[in-house]
């Protein structure tokens, strides 16, 4: 029964689980896992900033109207 590289390691080196885990996705799929972590992130800092600025130039507007 082959033994996983992961579970051989063990807590104490960090560095060889760090390259272990490289060596499970190739660069392009990293690439994705990147993107696919950056995306929402991204997205909820845009709505905060809607939210957290957008309200003031609704109010101000209303007033301009009436």
């Amino acid at each position: 029964m082959a033994v996983s590289p992961i579970s051989s390691i063990g807590a104490a080196q960090p560095i060889a689980y760090t390259a272990a885990m490289a060596d499970l996705l190739s660069p392009l799929e990293w690439f994705f896992v990147v993107l696919l972590a950056v995306v929402p992130l991204l997205g909820l800092g845009f709505h905060l900033w809607i939210m957290l600025l957008g309200h003031d130039k609704a109010s101000t507007q209303a007033e301009d109207k009436s």
